[in-house]
């Protein structure tokens, strides 16, 4: 079994849903920053593409109208 850190299992497990299904996009605070601290986001924006990455305000209000719209 290998061992990965969580920031890693996270990323691999978003970027097998990002190309299982083009509809799955990430949205986020910093979600499509590659030099966040976290890193977790790290190169799917360049993987998928910007349209499927997108940076949020800490607001929720965009973050929920973009999921609404996308419901």
């Amino acid at each position: 079994m290998r061992e990965i850190t969580l920031s890693r299992a996270v990323n691999e497990a978003i970027a097998e849903e990002m190309r299982r299904d083009p509809r799955v996009f990430l949205t986020g605070e910093d979600a499509a920053e590659s030099g966040t601290p976290c890193k977790w986001p790290s190169g799917l924006v360049e993987a998928f593409g910007p349209e499927r990455g997108v940076d949020t305000p800490i607001r929720g209000a965009r973050r929920g109208g973009r999921a609404a719209r996308a419901a």
